[in-house]
């Protein structure tokens, strides 16, 4: 009789067992298996982390205890859930860099600030270009095809003054940022 419990007993543990580690794949979606279609660098506020990420059927995933200790956040893992506490420092808000001391980082924002102010300059002087171009073109239109290139001109324009414009600016903003960020540090050594 007891031989028999201990089996029953023993058949039904092994029942619940199997079924809960079913449960629990099911709520987690589990990497095993998953494909590694990729790595990438992770870089904290200008420092390179040592640990590399991963890019997982389609999502990036980070080194979790590397980054919040980079970040300088209080890390926990309790019960299958990871707690991140972390209070931002405040910034000087008019300068998005200024907490930036990795001259390289500084140097690269810069590059790519100066590729970007020239696309959009060569931008602008192509949209005046068409602009000018059916300007031109208007004197011998129809009617028809006058007002379709009103409404090109039209179009042109709009896309200078609420797009390449504040775009532009707002590059040439951030570019003179970065230069002033670089001359500090600059100063400081």
């Amino acid at each position: 009789m007891k031989k028999t419990a201990y089996i029953a007993g023993s058949f039904l543990l092994g029942v619940m067992v199997a079924a809960s580690a079913g449960t629990v794949s099911a709520k987690v979606k589990s990497l095993i298996g998953q494909k590694v279609t990729g790595e990438v660098s992770v870089v904290v506020n200008g420092n390179r982390l040592e640990d590399k990420g991963a890019v997982i059927d389609g999502k990036t995933t980070v080194p979790i205890r590397p980054l919040a200790d980079a970040l300088e956040a209080d890390f926990k893992y309790k019960g299958g859930t990871i707690y991140i506490e972390y209070e931002q420092p405040a910034k000087d808000a008019s300068n998005k860099y200024s907490d930036m001391t990795n001259r390289e980082h500084l140097e690269e924002s810069k590059r790519q600030l100066e590729n970007r102010i020239s696309y959009l300059i060569n931008e602008k002087k192509n949209f005046s270009e068409l602009i000018e171009m059916s300007e031109k073109r208007k004197a011998s239109a129809t009617d028809q095809k006058l007002k379709r290139l009103e409404e090109e001109i039209k179009d042109l324009k709009d896309s200078i003054h609420t797009r390449l414009e504040p775009e532009l600016e707002r590059c040439l903003l951030e570019w003179g940022q970065v230069q002033s960020v670089m001359s500090k540090l600059e100063k400081g050594k």
